[in-house]
């Protein structure tokens, strides 16, 4: 609650006093969970601190001997890298991290790790697979009902298929009407589930579509 209302040093306490109790106790899983929530809550103040979070996290996770817990770690990690410019290593934690959502048949898993590779491959310039990545998690969050989740992959896909993303590189473009469809669908979501964040989002990525082919006023207005 602390962290949400951005009172970063109560947060950071009760975290913190969170993971000391937890290893007093000799309780894997809730000192790992205080780990990774350590981790978010320094990627919001210093993102170097993130890193080594996340990085405890999957060392604690691999000792577990936890499947679940080092494929959620691994994608963690992997998100760091990529937004710290490591993005092959990033992919190779996010690959390892499928294969093992994928031998657990965990479908949220899958799709989460499905759209955190689309980041990555973004990042890396290989928007063909950013594409084909965020396509398969859209599938998945839709089949699972994971709404917040599915506003956001719909969002993504659409800025990196087309023109603003794409113009001078082999790409994934697809056509304007196809994007905005994704558009459409993704700011209907958020409306229904009053998710302003998200809402907000849409409409922003929807404008740099519309100003990518032209589309000024209307790109505006978004």
């Amino acid at each position: 609650a602390y962290e949400l209302l951005g009172e970063f040093e109560r947060a950071r306490t009760d975290y913190e006093q969170a993971l000391h109790l937890s290893q007093e106790a000799h309780d894997g899983q809730m000192e790992w969970q205080g780990l990774l929530d350590l981790g978010f809550l320094w990627a919001s103040r210093d993102y170097s601190q993130a890193g080594q979070w996340f990085q405890r996290a999957l060392d604690l996770a691999q000792a577990l001997s936890d499947p679940r817990l080092q494929a959620r770690s691994l994608n963690r990690l992997g998100n760091w890298l990529a937004n710290t410019g490591q993005t092959e290593e990033a992919m190779h934690k996010h690959q390892l991290a499928l294969r093992m959502f994928e031998d657990q048949h965990d479908m949220q898993g899958m799709a989460e790790t499905l759209d955190l590779l689309g980041t990555a491959s973004a990042i890396f310039g290989d928007t063909i697979a950013a594409v084909k990545h965020y396509g398969q998690a859209v599938e998945l969050f839709r089949a699972a009902g994971d709404i917040p989740s599915l506003i956001s992959s719909l969002s993504m896909r659409i800025a990196y298929a087309s023109n603003g993303a794409c113009e001078t590189t082999l790409s994934p473009l697809r056509a304007l009407e196809a994007c905005l469809l994704d558009g459409a669908e993704a700011l209907r979501l958020a409306r229904q589930a009053g998710l302003l964040g998200a809402e907000a989002f849409a409409e922003s990525v929807i404008g740099y579509v519309l100003a990518s082919c032209g589309e000024f006023g209307t790109a505006l207005a978004h």
